[in-house]
């Protein structure tokens, strides 16, 4: 009987000392579920401030680039038009459309619906208004990027690149067929059928 006792009695030591060992597990658990918790709420925080900061960042570049761009297919085109920049969320992927706004009705496929002139003239922009974000030498290296522009907007384009090189300080360095953009050049050299090179206009000389 005294043996039988003595058994029960380490039994219950033993269980007691599992209670106690399974009640302090289960604080710590609560403790670190709730400095886990708290982790969770500060980071949601944290997302939550750069979300608000790209957003007020995304919406003053955007507003940036759209007014750069407008002003320049106004300036060739001589019409009201307005880029618009459309930013769209696709399988938690954000996605960025380009439309373009004419006399007031927005066309949100440029591609199908402005033509290759307008088109070519908002990719060199876009372009341009990157490379000045950019620690890059400002100079620009174009083939043949006007070749689906009308030669009744040439000169307009002309005088639009002039203005980009004497305020943003870039060089461009354009090959092309349009004799029309060599009025806008410093300098024009030309290659012969025969691959012979002329130099048809210098810095300090009218086109040959």
């Amino acid at each position: 009987m005294t043996q039988r006792l003595r058994e029960l009695q380490e039994t219950t030591t033993r269980a007691e000392g599992q209670r106690d060992l399974l009640l302090k597990q289960h604080e710590e658990a609560k403790e670190d579920l709730s400095e886990a918790t708290s982790e969770v709420d500060e980071l949601g925080q944290v997302l939550t401030a750069f979300s608000e900061v790209e957003q007020a960042w995304r919406r003053s570049g955007e507003g940036r680039i759209m007014a750069s761009i407008s002003q320049g297919l106004s300036a060739v085109f001589n019409d009201d038009l307005q880029l618009k920049i459309v930013t769209k969320t696709q399988r938690d992927v954000s996605v960025m459309e380009l439309h373009l706004i004419e006399q007031g009705v927005e066309i949100e496929d440029i591609m199908e619906g402005t033509g290759g002139s307008r088109v070519a003239l908002i990719n060199m922009l876009l372009n341009l208004y990157l490379i000045t974000k950019l620690p890059l030498e400002r100079v620009m290296v174009l083939d043949e990027p006007f070749a689906s522009v009308s030669p009744e907007h040439i000169p307009a384009l002309g005088q639009l690149l002039q203005e980009l090189r004497d305020t943003l300080g870039f060089q461009f360095i354009i090959a092309a067929h349009e004799t029309e953009l060599q009025d806008a050049a410093d300098v024009v050299i030309g290659i012969n059928y025969d691959g012979k090179i002329l130099e048809l206009k210098t810095e300090n000389e009218e086109r040959a």
